[in-house]
C-alpha cells in the first residue's frame, strides 16, 4: 500500500491508515502511549498480550487462521523482510537499545503481569517498527525497538500451543499442505479456529489485556552512551478482540480522521495509527467504547 500509493497519497493530502484493527492499534497505540509518557527516553518495549474467555470458552474465525498460514509463509521466504526494506530505507541511529536475550519461551515474573510467553507472529512488531521510523525521520523523536509477546495460560498449555505452532508453521511452507491446511481449519487447528467464529455468548465472556514492559534512560543520560536500566509499564484493556474490540478500534480511527483532521500529520501519505492518530482525540474516542490505556504498576 505504501509503495503503490504513499507519493501519490502526500502530493495529494490523502491520508491512507492502514492496520486499524485489533491488528494493530493497541500495540502500535500502546507503544507511542508508553513512549510519550516515560519520564526520559524510552529505548525496548517488550510487549505481552493475553487472551481472556469466560465459561465458554473461545474460538477465532478461520480469517485469521487463513492470515495466518499467509504470514508465516511470507515471514520464511524473506517477502516480508524486503518489503519491510524497501518503506524503511532511511537507516536509524545506533543506540544501546538492544533487549537483553529472552528465551522463545520464558515467563514475564512483572508486578501487573507473572505469566509463561512465546513470541507473537502477528503484524503488530512491523506496525511498530513504521511508526517508530516516521517518529524518528519526521519528528526527530528517538525510535523504540520492540518485542512482542502472547501468553495463554499455564505452562503446558503454552508447550502444546508451542508444538502445534512448529508443526503447523513446517507444513505451512509447503503448497498442497498448505491448500490442505486452508481448506480443513477445524481439524487442523483441533477448534481454535472455525468457520463459524465465536458464539455470542462467547465473545460477551472475552476480552483482553495488552501489557507493555518498557526500559530506557533518564532524563540527562545519552542514549549513545549510557546503558538503559530505568522501567516503566503501561496496559491497554479491551473487550473481545474480534467482533467488539475491532469495532472500536476502525470506529475510533475513523472519528479521528473525522473529527481531528486539523491535528493529523502536516502532509498526507500511507501512515501507521500511532503515526497519524498521535495528536487526536483517539484515546478518548477508544475509552468511550471500551478499549482503555493507563500505566501499570512500575515494574521491578
Amino acid at each position: 500500500m505504501e509503495l503503490k500509493y504513499g507519493q501519490s497519497a502526500k502530493e495529494k493530502g490523502v491520508y491512507i491508515v492502514g492496520a486499524c484493527g485489533w491488528n494493530s492499534i493497541p500495540c502500535d497505540l500502546g507503544t507511542d502511549f508508553l513512549k510519550r509518557k516515560f519520564e526520559g527516553t524510552l529505548a525496548y518495549v517488550d510487549t505481552v498480550v493475553r487472551i481472556n474467555t469466560g465459561p465458554a470458552g473461545y474460538c477465532i474465525n478461520t480469517g485469521t487462521y487463513e492470515s495466518l498460514i499467509l504470514g508465516v509463509k511470507s515471514h520464511v521466504d524473506g517477502s516480508e523482510a524486503a518489503l519491510h526494506k524497501l518503506i524503511t530505507p532511511k537507516p536509524l541511529p545506533k543506540l544501546n537499545n538492544s533487549p537483553n536475550f529472552r528465551p522463545p519461551l520464558a515467563k514475564f515474573e512483572e508486578p501487573s503481569l507473572s505469566s509463561w510467553t512465546m513470541p507473537f507472529m502477528g503484524s503488530d512488531k512491523a506496525v511498530v517498527q513504521r511508526s517508530q521510523y516516521f517518529d524518528y525521520h519526521e519528528n526527530g523523536q528517538s525510535p523504540v525497538n520492540i518485542r512482542t509477546y502472547f501468553t495463554v495460560g499455564t505452562l503446558w498449555t503454552m508447550i502444546q500451543l508451542a508444538i502445534w505452532g512448529a508443526i503447523f508453521g513446517f507444513f505451512a511452507l509447503f503448497g498442497p499442505i498448505r491448500r490442505f491446511l486452508f481448506n480443513h481449519p477445524e481439524e487442523c487447528s483441533f477448534g481454535m479456529f472455525k468457520k463459524s467464529g465465536p458464539t455470542k455468548e462467547q465473545i460477551k465472556g472475552a476480552s483482553f489485556d495488552y501489557f507493555f514492559f518498557g526500559t530506557g534512560w533518564e532524563r540527562g543520560e545519552s542514549p549513545k552512551n549510557d546503558l538503559p536500566i530505568k522501567k516503566a509499564a503501561a496496559v491497554c484493556h479491551g473487550p473481545d478482540i474480534g467482533y467488539i474490540g475491532t469495532s472500536a478500534h476502525i470506529c475510533s480511527a475513523a472519528l479521528a480522521l473525522l473529527n481531528d483532521s486539523e491535528k493529523l500529520p502536516k502532509d498526507g501519505g500511507v501512515m501507521t495509527t500511532a503515526s497519524a492518530f498521535r495528536h487526536t482525540r483517539i484515546y478518548e474516542y477508544l475509552s468511550e467504547m471500551g478499549v482503555a490505556f493507563d500505566m501499570a504498576a512500575k515494574s521491578k
